[in-house]
């Protein structure tokens, strides 16, 4: 172990300097900061995709466009997993772009 720094040993400036220290060490680690978990990031959590998945290569919806036909295309590309909303999900984002995908990322979990 490293030398230990006694409280009456530490001065104000070196005080700072370790609670700066472990500050960047508890961001690193994720814990506080900014307070983002990947956990919390997931729109939708548990999806487990066939190990031979690969996502679509989507025409990417911007928002200038009409979202039905854009909603029937990625369904038509999905169609063999229609049935399993978890996937159609989870892929969706992948065909959005822009301010649209922006919006969709910041949806709160359901």
């Amino acid at each position: 172990m490293g030398p230990t720094l006694k409280a009456q040993d530490a001065t104000p400036l070196r005080e700072e300097k370790i609670n700066s220290l472990e500050e960047r060490v508890r961001l690193i680690e994720g814990i506080g900061g900014h307070g983002l978990d990947a956990i919390d990031l997931c729109l939708m959590l548990d999806v487990a995709l066939p190990t031979d998945f690969k996502t679509p290569k989507f025409e990417k919806y911007k928002g200038n466009s009409c979202p039905r036909l854009h909603l029937a295309m990625y369904c038509r590309k999905m169609t063999a997993y229609i049935h399993q909303d978890k996937i159609l999900v989870r892929c969706f984002q992948d065909s959005l772009t822009g301010v649209v995908l922006n919006w969709y990322v910041n949806l709160e979990k359901g």
